[in-house]
This record gives structure tokens, C-alpha cells and sequence, in this order.
């Protein structure tokens, strides 16, 4: 569930223009990146303080490192992404902006990318938002802020 506050203060994007959080939800997870026939699309951008993006996801980031660290020790060719947190001992997630905004921004990307929008935007059934996040395409990470890129489909009428 996202917090009531999780939006306040994140400048929205849709469509190249300034936007209100209360126009864009997230898809919901069983329909989260596959095409929406005969729904437009249109990029979307959220830009959140990175410290306060940290706060939100720490609990699905170590979840996902532990459990990656397990599976990597099985199937490492799997985890390239992880030698870089490997090799700096798994440094907490609230160093990774500063230490390997990189790795963060790879992994917001990919296996977390739904996990981040759902720390961010609510639901698609729970919100009347004309737009649905329904890819995390680009991230970049800097110690102050951080910028999600990607593709909304937008509901008719």
C-alpha cells in the first residue's frame, strides 16, 4: 500500500508536461509492462529526493539482495549486476546513491521496477488516474535526487 504521503513533494511528468501525481497510478501487477491494445502511450517521469526514494524501498531492496545473494551463489552468471554491491561488502542502501548510483539505477530498471512503483503510485483499481505507469524504461540516481523514466498507457475516455 502506499503511504498517503508517498507523492507529495515527486514532480510528475505525462506527456511532456507538468502533471499532477493524482493523474498517474501504477498498472497493476499482473498486466504491469504488456501492451494495452488500443490504449495510447505516452512517456511519464517522476522525480523524487533520493533519500526519501531509500526510506520507501528499503524493505523490497533487502529482500531482493538477500534473496539475489542466495541465488547468485547457485547462479552467478545470472547476477552481473551484482558484483559491483558484492565488491563494495553490500554497502546499506542509503550509500548506494553516493557509492553505486549505477548498480541502484539498474536495478530500479530492472527486478525492482515494479516494486518502486508501487512504493510511489497507488494502484490502478484503488485510483481514478487517467494514466497507468506500465514500464520503468531509464533511471538516474544522484545523491539528491532521483529521476524514473518510462512508458504510462492511458485509459480511455
Amino acid at each position: 500500500m502506499v503511504p498517503d504521503t508517498a507523492l507529495s513533494g515527486v514532480g510528475v511528468l505525462v506527456a511532456g508536461m507538468v502533471a499532477s501525481p493524482a493523474c498517474l497510478a501504477r498498472r497493476g501487477s499482473a498486466s504491469f509492462g504488456r501492451e494495452a491494445p488500443g490504449w495510447p502511450i505516452v512517456p511519464y517521469a517522476l522525480q523524487i529526493g533520493t533519500e526519501r526514494l531509500c526510506d520507501l524501498i528499503e524493505p523490497v531492496y533487502e529482500r531482493f539482495l538477500r534473496d539475489a545473494l542466495i541465488d547468485a551463489q547457485h547462479f552467478p552468471h545470472d547476477w552481473p549486476e551484482l558484483v559491483a554491491v558484492i565488491d563494495a561488502e553490500c554497502p546499506p542502501l542509503a550509500r548506494l546513491p553516493a557509492e553505486l548510483p549505477d548498480y541502484l539505477a539498474e536495478i530500479m530498471c530492472g527486478p525492482l521496477a515494479s516494486d518502486v512503483l508501487e512504493a510511489l503510485l497507488p494502484p490502478d483499481d484503488a485510483a481514478p488516474a487517467r494514466y497507468l505507469a506500465n514500464t520503468v524504461d531509464y533511471v538516474r540516481v544522484d545523491p539528491a535526487w532521483t529521476t524514473l523514466c518510462g512508458r504510462a498507457v492511458q485509459r480511455p475516455g
